[in-house]
Order: structure tokens, then sequence, then C-alpha cells
């Protein structure tokens, strides 16, 4: 099994102490490639108070130069955003300098208000993002790119230098929808889930995913995104872990469209913090506990939904404190990812 550590770079509530915070991020990143992680990821978003990262490639060339072996990983770019061959430009430089490690995240973008600012209105989304990941593909392996489209025109462009990766770096697309699910499928993307699903749901997402990748022709991959901790136990990441958790969890579930909330209809219930237990979130949902609850989980949950990579985010925007995490990562390391690595 693969394991990928997802980063929160963000300082909340008013990112009084981002700088210190960058500065632990890239250290996570290191203790993470030291320990046998075999990718980091960082997110995308924009105009928040507490300073969440907001140009995910450039961060990563940072690690790049403070990493010999660990994957770069978006999670996701907001691609409507961006302009294809300028955004195929920065990822073949990040794959150029950092030796042929970038992994592209890509995604439609969640919030509408983000994207209006970048001049893109939302019926537009899907149609910029398809032919956005059209343009990145045939800029990377093509001689020169001519394309004519409804958001984006332009002749001959040659795009130099190319990526190390060859067509180009690998794919992937964060997708909570069934048809985000089926547009990963049906483009040939690797599918990144979210953190909140339960498996329950996830399962018979993979058989959608795996169903439009056959019929297209492509070779399914699936990320499964979990959050988690490694403690002495149960009770320990209870104690120590889930205090910092739920207030996540709750700025998610306080905001829940319609959609999402009918996929997982206990969420309904939940009208405060409060309402948020750890027996009822931890099942399948979280890799948590001490060593042997960690590794059995990570075998049911990968087993449930196809996969054998396993992307954790061990601290959230708020804690665990930085010195415990990289306890977290060191221990990892040493008493999961070197049994089931």
């Amino acid at each position: 099994m693969k394991f990928g550590i997802f980063i929160m770079p963000e300082d909340p509530p008013a990112g009084n102490h981002i700088r210190r915070r960058w500065e632990e991020v890239l250290e996570e990143a290191v203790a993470a490639e030291d320990a046998g992680f075999d990718s980091c990821f960082l997110p995308e978003h924009h105009f928040r108070a507490d300073g969440f990262c907001t140009s995910p490639l450039v961060a990563l060339a940072a690690i790049a130069a403070r990493t010999k072996t660990l994957r770069l990983g978006t999670a996701t770019i907001i691609l409507p955003a961006y302009h294809p061959i300028r955004l195929a430009e920065d990822c073949a430089m990040l794959d150029i300098l950092s030796g042929g490690r970038l992994l592209l995240g890509v995604g439609l973008g969640d919030i509408e208000g983000e994207l209006r600012v970048f001049g893109v209105e939302k019926k537009e989304q899907v149609g910029r993002f398809m032919e956005s990941l059209e343009v990145i593909r045939r800029a990377w392996s093509e001689e020169r790119v001519s394309f004519e489209g409804k958001h984006f025109s332009f002749s001959g462009v040659e795009l130099s230098p190319k990526p190390v990766q060859r067509p180009g770096p690998p794919i992937f697309m964060g997708a909570m929808t069934e048809a985000g699910v089926k547009r990963s499928g049906c483009n040939g993307l690797g599918w990144l889930t979210d953190p909140l699903r339960r498996c329950e749901v996830l399962a018979p997402w993979r058989e959608l995913y795996a169903q439009n990748c056959q019929e297209h022709g492509h070779k399914p991959e699936v990320m499964l995104f979990r959050d988690g901790w490694l403690g002495e136990s149960l009770e320990e990441a209870e104690r120590q872990w889930w205090p910092y958790a739920r207030q996540e969890y709750w700025s998610y579930v306080s905001q829940l469209p319609k959609w999402m909330a009918e996929a997982d209809p206990w969420l309904k219930d939940v009208r405060s913090p409060d309402d948020l237990l750890f027996a009822m979130h931890r099942a399948d949902r979280l890799v948590v506990g001490g060593p042997d609850d960690v590794i059995a989980t990570l075998k049911q949950f990968g087993s449930a939904v196809g996969t054998d990579y396993v992307i954790l985010r061990l601290r959230l925007a708020s804690g665990p404190p930085h010195e415990e995490t990289l306890r977290c990562i060191e221990r990892f390391g040493r008493e999961v990812i070197s049994v089931m690595g």
C-alpha cells in the first residue's frame, strides 16, 4: 500500500502566524519523506482570512527543493480558474525542477465566489474544465498545439520545456458526486475521494468509476482520502485529535449542500458540533487509534473501495500542534508504513 500525506497550510482564524505555519509545512513534508510516505499534497482556495494556500505549485516547488523522492501533488487545483497553457507551463517547470515528481490533481471548484473573481461563471465550470484538460494534455505531448473552443482559442503554440514525465505528469480529479466520478472515469483521470463520504457511499461509486474507465479504455486508479491519527489507542486519539477534527467537520457540515446531506442522511440530524460524536464519525470514515486499529482499518477501507493508495490528513486546520504532528508522522512510518508499505 502507498501512502500520501495531505498537509493543511492555514493559520486560523486570521493568518497572523502564516509564515511560521509554512515553515512547519516544509518540515512536515521532509518528515513524511523520511518516514516512507510516497507523496504529499497541498490544497488550493482563495480569499480566506486564515491564509489558506493560494498557490500550491509555488509551495510544492519549495518542498521539491528540500526532498528527493517525495511525489508532489495538488489536491486540488481549481482548473477552471486557470488559462490551461500557463498552467501546463508551470506544471512542466515543477516537474523538471523536481525530477519528474509532480502529480496534478484538478477539480471543478466548489465555491462560486472564488471563480467569479477570476471571471468564471458557474455555468462555465464544466466547459472550461473539459477544454483545459484537453489543452494541457496536448501541450505536454505534442510539438505544437492549435485549439479552437468556446473558452480558449490559439494556434501553433509550442510549450517548451516539456515535463520530465512523458507524455505528462499523472492527472487525477477530486470528485464527490456521481457526475464527477463518471467524468473522472470517462476522461482517464485518477479519482481522489473526499474525506467525508463513508465507504458505504464510496464503494458503489468506485464500481461506477471503474465501469466508465473500462468503457472508454482507461485504467482505473483510486486514491482514498481519509483523516487520521496514530497514537497509543482509540481513547488517546479521541482525546488528543478529535477536538480539532470535530471543529473542522462542523465547518463543513454546517454548510452542507442538499445533495451531500441526501447521500449521508444522518447528517441531517447534526445541529451543532456536539452532535458530531467520535464513535459515530469514526466508523467507515476515520483512520485512527493505535497501530493495530489503524492497520486493520486501512485494510478494511482499501478492500471496500478497491485501492492500495491512501492519502491521510493528520493535522487539521487548528491542530494538533506541529510537534505532535511530527511525532505522529514518524510513528506512522515506523509502525504502519514499514508493515504495510
